[in-house]
């Protein structure tokens, strides 16, 4: 029930979809329950946190950004996938909107080192505050693109509306 906010296309589009579904439920009485899942990760994910992890494993995100506590939300598909079948199964929700993401508590800089560790990736902290990071973010972005093209230019690149989640 909580007013939404978009702040990007890809959000502005998730919600556009969702007033066209309520003009389906509105003019033929269809039932639909919407899902907003946060990002999500699984097996054969091309986008998203796919796209993170990319980025580390190619030197492209070689910081770990600190000055934030911000926690890093996700969803595993078979999450996704349980809670459409819950819901399917359990009418009564035609309508309802549905947030989903698993209940893990790390923030980006744990999911950066974690993911570099991982990967053996070198990592170095930044310190800088969130209004920094936004404003250079745009820099950065460019650089990670130009240099994603030169190693891996069928790739999906990272897209600038990403950029937000990451920080």
């Amino acid at each position: 029930t909580a007013p939404t906010r978009p702040s990007n296309a890809y959000e502005r589009s998730k919600l556009a979809q969702e007033e066209v579904g309520r003009e389906f439920v509105r003019d033929h009485g269809l039932q639909i329950t919407y899902l907003r899942p946060t990002p999500i990760y699984g097996p054969r994910n091309a986008y998203g946190m796919a796209t993170t992890i990319f980025a580390i494993a190619h030197g492209m995100a070689p910081f770990v950004p600190l000055g934030n506590n911000n926690h890093f939300t996700s969803v595993h598909v078979r999450d996704v996938c349980g809670a459409a079948l819950h819901l399917c199964d359990h009418g009564g929700t035609g309508g309802d909107a549905y947030n989903l993401c698993d209940d893990g508590t790390l923030t980006h800089a744990e999911l950066v080192r974690f993911v570099a560790g991982v990967l053996n990736v070198p990592v170095y902290p930044l310190w800088a505050p969130d209004r920094m990071m936004r404003l250079v973010a745009p820099l950065l972005h460019r650089l990670a693109v130009g240099h994603a093209r030169r190693i891996a230019p069928r790739r999906p690149v990272i897209d600038p509306d990403m950029i937000p989640y990451s920080m």
